[in-house]
């Protein structure tokens, strides 16, 4: 089994690859946070087959991504970026760089095997509609004051 590491940036993402004894197979490597970018990212992972993606839940920079690898039938599984710090934590790592946090993400994946995450992508629409109405209604009081 193959386990992916992404770290997660509001331009471009950087992502590593290990096996299950923790070999690196795919040094971190960086890709835009794009259309064309996740093309790429689909390239350097290969057959959704016998692989866990991880990559931490970082709000909306995440989403897009995350609906990109379940179109494709990725296994993805969202972190708490908690745990992943603490998981580097144990090393005894002192560097922090973008790099070394995709190798650690992905590390840690092959290592505890987080449970896949499975987000409704409907619900997650309606609820950002929900947000949108909301923000148009405030909007709209304020204008009446």
């Amino acid at each position: 089994m193959r386990f992916a590491g992404i770290d997660i940036g509001s331009r471009s993402h950087l992502v590593a690859l290990v096996n299950e004894a923790g070999v690196v197979l795919l040094r971190p490597a960086p890709f835009a946070a794009t259309w064309a970018g996740h093309e790429s990212l689909f390239t350097m992972l290969g057959s959704p087959l016998d692989l866990l993606v991880a990559m931490e839940a970082t709000g909306h920079y995440s989403r897009n991504l995350f609906g990109a690898l379940a179109d494709r039938s990725y296994t993805v599984a969202l972190i708490n970026p908690l745990r992943t710090r603490r998981f580097a934590e144990e090393d005894l790592r002192r560097a922090k760089t973008d790099s070394v946090d995709a190798l650690a993400i992905a590390r840690f994946a092959a290592q505890k095997r987080p449970t896949p995450t499975h987000v409704d992508m409907a619900l997650d629409q309606l609820r950002e509609l929900v947000c949108f109405y909301n923000r148009i209604l405030q909007d709209y009081n304020a204008r009446l004051r």
